[in-house]
């Protein structure tokens, strides 16, 4: 969903997740933070010693991502959006 400029809240419905369904697991997944330079980003992630869950890789919505953690477990998104993504598709379409 379109919030506002630059931003968006994504709702996941029956999503298939690593942690199987229950009552104690409804809400907040992650936190999504949107970065210039995904290559920078990670590259400083990794240089400050924190976790790295997941590589940099090409996500379904035509951004690049990474993924790391706090310390209480919580999941951190690192995101570049891309020209021709998702979201950026929308945004042009609809401005």
């Amino acid at each position: 969903m379109y919030a506002c400029t630059g931003q968006f809240l994504e709702l996941f419905y029956g999503a298939k997740n690593e942690v199987p369904y229950s009552d104690a697991n409804i809400g907040l997944a992650h936190l999504c933070l949107a970065v210039t330079d995904i290559q920078a980003a990670y590259q400083k992630l990794t240089e400050a010693g924190a976790p790295i869950d997941s590589q940099l890789s090409l996500g379904i919505d035509g951004n690049w991502q990474c993924w790391t953690h706090d310390p209480d477990g919580n999941r951190i998104e690192l995101m570049q959006m891309m020209d021709g993504s998702l979201q950026n598709t929308y945004i042009k379409e609809n401005s």
